[in-house]
């Protein structure tokens, strides 16, 4: 029984590990080509995977021959990675607002709500109990 119970707990484990490592290379290979594709719009020329270093240092060089050049150029080539990145932001923001009011309708306005029938059944109470008072001191 205990040994089942491990077994599936292991189980449980590893697929939860392999569906990790299929969503992290996933979002490796989206990295890498966004990454190639700056530096393709950097360097103004096809930057091949096996091409080195250096010779993309001196493609960029000389497709930006000022510091001017190469910040415009930067700019503009992470210009739509920026604006994802924004807007992915605002989503996850806006996920967030309304998982946070969800929670508030599921949980703390049932407990406000109970407190505050509590609260006005605890005064009907005391309104009722200071009427009868009332009554016995006026009578």
């Amino acid at each position: 029984m205990i040994q089942e119970n491990v077994k599936a707990q292991l189980e449980n484990i590893q697929n939860a590990g392999k569906k990790i490592q299929a969503e992290v290379s996933e979002k490796v290979k989206q990295a890498e080509t966004e990454g190639r594709k700056l530096l393709e719009k950097i360097a103004g020329s096809e930057i091949q995977p096996e091409t080195k270093l250096s010779d993309v240092v001196t493609k960029i060089r000389e497709n930006n021959p000022t510091f001017r050049q190469l910040l415009l150029n930067v700019d503009a080539a992470t210009y739509d990675a920026r604006e994802s990145l924004k807007w992915n932001a605002s989503m996850m923001t806006a996920y967030a607002k309304l998982q946070a009011e969800k929670s508030i309708d599921r949980d703390v306005k049932p407990a406000i709500e109970s407190y505050v029938a509590a609260a006005e059944k605890k005064l009907q109470t005391l309104k009722e109990s200071a009427n009868q008072l009332k009554a016995k001191i006026l009578n």
